[in-house]
């Protein structure tokens, strides 16, 4: 029984102490995150562009995610486990890293139609207001992209596979969508080329009126009879 006693003892110990590290972080998430936010938040202030505050207060959500990931990965790491699960753990954490970045990106590009008006000032260049959301969904599917392929390379996966599969999978979505990739295609030349923008009143073979909307897929146009 002493035997016995000797032995579970450390490892009681140990697990209390490893479950008091994730406590400490789990408690202390909101207050440290409250903390860093104030400061770069007081630092941003003192700028003229309100660009860089955005950019902070998409850091918000994934710093709370990060204080829980990073009490947890000591935790574990603080117990005696094999090698193998150390280096799992390690490949998880670094995981998680990555999923945490790409949300501050996604946070970012979720909120760039807040900042458009600045970017464009910044960068001289002027972007319709109708491509925002197209620009946004490209920096999206971008971000989870870039993000799959580094997770997938972190454990060790052949990614030239997946690439190939994609492309494959791609061309035969072209295929089974060839109508609407021709709408997309005909969308993007409207908005680029801007024969017409809305507002304006346009005739074609099939319908007359005033234009409401423009998109990728179709434009909306209201006729005389207000259909």
């Amino acid at each position: 029984i002493s035997f016995s006693y000797g032995i579970v003892t450390p490892w009681l110990i140990r697990i209390g102490i490893s479950v008091g590290i994730f406590l400490v972080f789990f408690l202390l998430r909101k207050y440290s995150t409250t903390k860093i936010m104030a400061l770069l938040l007081k630092a941003t202030s003192r700028t003229e562009t309100e660009l860089d505050d955005y950019l902070v207060m998409s850091l918000e959500k994934p710093l709370q995610l990060l204080f829980l990931a990073l009490g947890f990965y000591l935790a574990l790491i603080y117990l005696p486990l094999s090698m193998e699960a150390d280096i799992f753990i390690a490949k998880l954490f670094r995981t998680t890293i990555v999923i945490l970045v790409s949300l501050v990106f996604w946070n970012v590009v979720d909120n760039y139609s807040q900042f458009a008006d600045e970017i464009r000032d910044l960068a001289s260049v002027k972007i319709d207001q109708i491509l925002i959301p197209f620009i946004s969904r490209t920096l999206k599917i971008i971000i989870v992209a870039l993000a799959l392929v580094v997770i997938l390379q972190e454990w060790e996966y052949d990614i030239s596979g997946f690439i190939a599969g994609l492309g494959l999978g791609g061309l035969a979505l072209a295929l089974a969508a060839q109508q609407t990739l021709s709408n997309v295609f005909g969308g993007f030349v409207i908005l680029t080329d801007k024969p017409f923008s809305i507002g304006d009143w346009i005739l074609t073979p099939s319908v007359e009126g005033t234009v409401e909307d423009i998109n990728f897929r179709s434009t909306k146009i209201r006729t005389f009879a207000q259909a």
